[in-house]
């Protein structure tokens, strides 16, 4: 139940008050973030399927569109991860697992824009590298 209202309400912080943030902050990923924190803390599956719905909801909403295959990536990596590398609940797993997931996410939003551009595609933004840098 907690898990639940708390994706509600970073899902609304995240379509809402973080695109009306000046430059640095609006390029903050608040649902990656919250993901790898519920990946650690909570369980793998559920942070995995955070990311996932992250990626859907945040697409849905127009705030992260094309992002929704760099959501999926970065949520099964951060599985596999959380599952097979890092340790639950080390200060040290949290800061692997943020940066490995939050890399994985980069590399796969910029190869969803090549697809997209390859193919013609332009309603898919990609990510920029000023915001990439903040992703990460």
């Amino acid at each position: 139940m907690w898990l639940g209202l708390g994706f509600i309400l970073a899902s609304i912080l995240a379509t809402t008050v973080m695109p009306s943030l000046p430059e640095p902050f609006v390029f903050l990923p608040l649902m990656l973030v919250c993901g790898v924190l519920v990946m650690n803390r909570s369980g793998v599956v559920q942070g995995a399927t955070w990311l996932v719905l992250s990626g859907v909801v945040l697409g849905a909403a127009g705030t992260a569109p094309g992002r929704v295959f760099a959501y999926i990536v970065a949520a099964g990596v951060g599985l596999v991860l959380a599952d097979r590398v890092f340790a639950n609940r080390s200060v040290y797993a949290l800061v692997g697992l943020g940066a490995a997931t939050g890399a994985v996410f980069v590399l796969a939003a910029w190869l969803s824009r090549v697809v997209a551009a390859w193919l013609g595609n332009e309603s898919v933004r990609g990510m920029s590298g000023h915001e990439a840098w903040w992703t990460l």
